[in-house]
């Protein structure tokens, strides 16, 4: 346990809320600078606003009928932008890190056409997941030990077993 007895998926959660609100308050350019200098003048939280629209993400991802497009949006865009800055960089830590990420997503593509006919509210199960993962200081790794890794192991004894009656 880290930071006064929370969990690191708490601590993960608190850096996310951290990190969103310093981004919330930095410079986004001449013209949402001004509309945002309307909510800090009518004393509205940035950060309010930016719950409310993860709220009402949430909600059409429960009942939207692109709900799909949505999922795969939000669990793609910001995930692919990380990997491409890590390979420009030769980032090899970030890029590692985001193996973790890349292995369930795939896990999701496979199944999301069966999943959504028989799991209630999947997309908005599939986004919050995907995205724990890329939290920082999250349970990213016992998810590859408890799941990924066992599967893998399953895979290349099979694999191993066809090649070697052949």
């Amino acid at each position: 346990m880290s930071g006064g007895g929370r969990s690191p998926f708490m601590d993960g959660i608190k850096k996310a809320h951290d990190d969103m609100v310093s981004w919330c308050y930095k410079p986004h350019g001449k013209v949402a600078d001004e509309q945002l200098k309307k909510l800090d003048e009518a004393q509205v939280k940035r950060e309010h606003v930016a719950y409310g629209f993860i709220g009402l993400i949430c909600l059409y991802l429960v009942s939207g009928e692109q709900a799909f497009f949505v999922s795969v949006f939000i669990t793609l865009t910001y995930p692919m932008y990380l990997s491409v800055q890590a390979a420009r960089a030769k980032n090899t830590e970030v890029a590692h890190r985001l193996i973790f990420y890349w292995i369930p997503f795939g896990f999701f593509a496979l199944i999301d056409a069966t999943a959504i006919s028989e799991v209630p509210m999947y997309y908005l199960i599939k986004t919050a997941l995907l995205l724990s993962l890329l939290l920082p200081l999250t349970n990213a790794m016992v998810l590859f030990d408890k799941v990924t890794e066992p599967a893998a192991k399953a895979i290349e004894s099979f694999v191993e077993k066809i090649n070697s009656s052949t």
